[in-house]
């Protein structure tokens, strides 16, 4: 199964399968991560490790994803902007 990155910024990445899903995972350190809060999962930054991070349930459509994506990296951006 492919991957494909549709867009990146801050630590995160929308991405899409070869089966026309959608979802965003979290990027840091050589990682990505599942943006699920109460199972957090965690694999190595490859095509197989965003598919198993984002899992059987972690995938939608592209409009929620996109939607998904830009409410997330909108979030960092103002925590950083706190923060600093």
């Amino acid at each position: 199964m492919g991957i494909t990155i549709l867009r990146e910024a801050e630590n995160y990445r929308l991405i899409r399968d070869d089966q026309g899903r959608y979802a965003v995972v979290e990027v840091r350190n050589g990682r990505v991560y599942s943006l699920n809060v109460k199972n957090r999962a965690e694999a190595a930054d490859t095509p197989a490790g965003m598919i198993e991070v984002v899992g059987t349930d972690g995938w939608g459509s592209e409009a929620a994803a996109r939607r998904r994506f830009r409410s997330i990296v909108r979030q960092e951006r103002r925590l950083g902007e706190v923060i600093w």
